[in-house]
């Protein structure tokens, strides 16, 4: 919505938006069908409403629709749904679990993939650094391998013999810093030379885990290091 124009008709620009994707998550939570607007109206019944309309154009358009049940949710029954909507209960579900939550969204991945191709980087993208860029650091059993880099993203590989764990860092002008690991999000604002917690990766490994990212001018990566368990493993910037 905000990037829809003044005096742009929103349904139409959703319409557009929509005929473009591939592919539509419906996330479906247990208040799905009941959230309310401020007058006390099903937001469901309001034809105007984002989220309906969303899903009406990826009906309409074919689009692949993949209700997404989180939080115990279950399909809604065809009497609690407006006429535009029935075609939703026709589209397979997905379940996502907080106890699986990592494998869900793994498999969920995969079958995004199989309809609009790869979303994620390959394994080993070609990087995009000027020379004197360090490229890994070991130290005992994990190894920190930059794998790729585009503008301000870094992209890296932790790895302990079979295993493996993808870390993302970007480093934006105006503070709004991304960290990603293993795909789940961790922090965003300024993370300059701060030391912050990974809590998925410590569930994983059954051992604390942090992360601390120095940045150097503008948004150079000057430095990033892993601390797990006892053992320490970095990546520094050369030159």
């Amino acid at each position: 919505m905000d990037t829809i124009e003044p005096g742009t008709d929103f349904a139409q620009a959703i319409a557009g938006a929509v005929a473009t994707c591939a592919v539509l998550l419906a996330i479906i939570g247990p208040h799905w069908l009941t959230v309310a607007d401020e007058m006390g109206r099903r937001r469901l019944e309001d034809p105007d409403d984002i989220v309906r309309l969303e899903i009406e154009a990826a009906l309409a358009r074919d689009v692949r629709v993949i209700p997404v049940l989180v939080e115990g949710a279950v399909m809604p029954q065809r009497q609690d749904l407006p006429e535009s909507l029935a075609g939703l209960l026709r589209r397979h579900a997905f379940v996502m679990r907080h106890e699986s939550f990592r494998s869900d969204v793994e498999r969920l991945i995969a079958s995004i993939e199989a309809v609009a191709g790869p979303l994620r980087p390959q394994a080993h993208p070609a990087p995009a650094e000027p020379p004197g860029e360090a490229t890994a650091g070991s130290s005992g059993k994990w190894r920190l391998e930059l794998i790729g880099a585009v503008r301000t993203r870094k992209t890296f590989r932790l790895s302990a013999g079979d295993e493996t764990h993808k870390i993302v860092v970007h480093l934006a002008m105006l503070g709004s810093d991304t960290i990603e690991v293993d795909s789940d999000r961790i922090k965003t604002g300024n993370v300059h030379n701060r030391t912050l917690p990974l809590q998925m990766l410590s569930m994983t490994l059954k051992k604390p885990v942090s992360i601390k990212v120095r940045r150097g001018n503008g948004n150079t990566l000057e430095s990033l290091v892993l601390t797990i368990g006892d053992e320490i493993v970095s990546y520094q910037r050369i030159g």
